[in-house]
This record gives structure tokens, sequence and C-alpha cells, in this order.
């Protein structure tokens, strides 16, 4: 910004610091808390696996090459959260039930045959 009286022009940005430390934080906890639930058998495990391994795979190349404007990060980053909420409900309902997971599932109103969308079959 420039200053008009001193005719200076003064730095108005500030520190990064924060939201590298924050960057880090969530990278840490997104990956540790989905590799706690890669093991646990849903019926999108194939599906949670490959977003697993492509989230794993962008945060390795994060620390080469800086990913703040990649918008398939983000993506990446909401899929994989949304897949562990509904990962850890799938888990705590199939506990509760004391049946097997896919019996819970199928229970719950979802079907083997739509591919694990919990929409009925026509």
């Amino acid at each position: 910004m420039l200053d008009l009286r001193t005719r200076k022009i003064s730095d108005t940005r500030t520190s990064t610091a924060p939201a590298g430390f924050c960057y880090i934080a969530l990278a840490a906890v997104t990956l540790t808390m989905s590799t706690r639930l890669v093991f646990v058998r849903t019926p999108w495990q194939p599906i949670y696996h490959a977003i697993y391994a492509a989230y794993v795979g962008t945060i390795a190349e994060s620390a080469i090459i800086d990913i703040d404007h990649w918008r398939h990060y983000f993506l990446i980053l909401g899929l994989l959260w949304g897949l562990m909420a509904a990962t850890s409900r799938y888990a705590a309902e199939s506990r509760g039930s004391g049946i097997n997971s896919q019996a819970a599932w199928e229970a719950s109103g979802g079907s083997r045959d739509t591919g694990g969308c919990r929409c009925r079959a026509p």
C-alpha cells in the first residue's frame, strides 16, 4: 500500500506461518484418520481405497510442489472426509446391531444391487 504522506510503500501482508502450520495439521489429521478407517469393511471400500491412494500421492507430491491452487486436491480432500464420516457411521451402526456389516447395510435400506446406494431398486 502506498502512503501518500511519506511516499513509501508499506508491506501490509502478514506472516504465512499460521497458514502453513494449519495445512500441515490438516494433512496430518486427514492422513491419520483416513489410515485408521482404510481397513473397515464397507460396501464402498474399493472407492475409499482409490481416493485414499490419490490423497496419499497428492500429499507426497505437496512436499515438492506448492499445491494451494490445485482444485482436485480439495475435491479429493472433501471426498475423503465424506467417506470417513460415512465409514464411521456405518461401522458404529453395524457394531450396535450385533450383525455383520453387509446385513446391517441392507437392513438400513441399502441394496447390494445398487452398488452401495441407499436408494431402493425399482
